[in-house]
């Protein structure tokens, strides 16, 4: 089982039943992940948490930061729901262990791209979402057929948690990617796309913003865009100026729908060349058919 499918099943249940159910759906989905990530062993630390159990709440934790070595981005532990266990002293030990994993990571981070040579005449390029790297990535996207093209994944410098990334909001990241992509000879292929996930699509959009050369078309998927909530009109301007084919795929019960229905509007308003896909049930997490809703699109 995928972590997303996992964690979207666990809010589902967590919105219909409560804390006690979702935490019991949790422990019984987890085992059945290959590799647990840091997060996952935080959303079990925290569900204990909310249910009282605090010496489970505890214990999830030191198996995270004590046992795997993992850590979290700094004021990740402060979240309110592990607040039951915040005055504990093994609670603070494991919060110091890990902001001190944190800080030297911290320093060391550069953006990585899968890219090594041109292999096909058109290029997909795959931007991940906060608390995910490349490798998330490609379990997702690596089934998708995209017809004589290869696929690729880009990976953000700023370190979010133990081997996972993240796109900071307030960073610009244009300049970086751009001189990226005339390193792999980007603008040398016949088609351009751009595929995100969550954040990764607020950075799409990010570079569409400042280069409307930058793509032909744009694959989002469960988009989480706050960039748009200040500048659609320059957005969808130059979408429609670059000719820029956009899909979108959006959980119904995404909590980012409306900004998605927002954009979907101006879209249309605009005639631009847009197709929007809305999934039943889904929370803010990938589809468990990804190429299928892509091929149909």
């Amino acid at each position: 089982m995928m972590e997303s499918f996992l964690i979207n099943e666990v809010l589902e249940t967590l919105d219909s039943y409560g804390v006690g159910m979702a935490y019991r759906k949790l422990l019984s989905g987890y085992k059945e992940l290959d590799n647990p990530s840091a997060q996952i062993y935080l959303f079990l630390s925290s569900l204990a948490a909310l249910n009282g159990y605090k010496e489970e709440a505890l214990e999830w934790l030191k198996v995270s930061i004590e046992d795997k070595g993992y850590w979290y981005k700094s004021g990740t532990l402060y979240d309110k729901d592990l607040d039951t266990i915040r005055d504990d002293s093994r609670f603070k030990k494991l919060l110091d262990l890990s902001e001190t994993r944190y800080k030297s990571a911290f320093t060391n981070g550069e953006i990585e791209c899968s890219w090594e040579i041109k292999t096909h005449d058109n290029i997909a390029l795959v931007l991940h979402g906060n608390q995910q790297n490349n490798e998330v990535s490609n379990k997702y996207w690596k089934d998708v057929c995209f017809k004589n093209t290869q696929l690729e994944f880009l990976q953000s410098p700023d370190i979010d948690s133990f081997d996972l990334c993240w796109w900071m909001y307030e960073k610009d990241y244009t300049e970086l990617i751009l001189s990226l992509l005339n390193d792999i000879s980007w603008f040398n292929y016949k088609t351009k796309t751009l595929c995100g996930f969550s954040s990764g699509c607020n950075v799409i959009l990010q570079l569409i913003e400042k280069s409307t050369t930058i793509c032909d078309r744009i694959i989002l998927v469960a988009p989480w865009i706050p960039i748009l909530d200040s500048k659609p009109n320059i957005l969808v301007n130059n979408v429609i100026k670059s000719s820029i084919e956009v899909y979108i795929i959006c959980g119904e019960k995404d909590p980012n729908k409306e900004r998605i229905m927002s954009l979907e509007k101006i879209l249309k308003e605009k005639n631009a060349k847009a197709k929007v896909k809305y999934i039943e049930g889904l929370y803010h997490s990938y589809p468990n058919n990804l190429g299928v809703l892509i091929d149909d699109m």
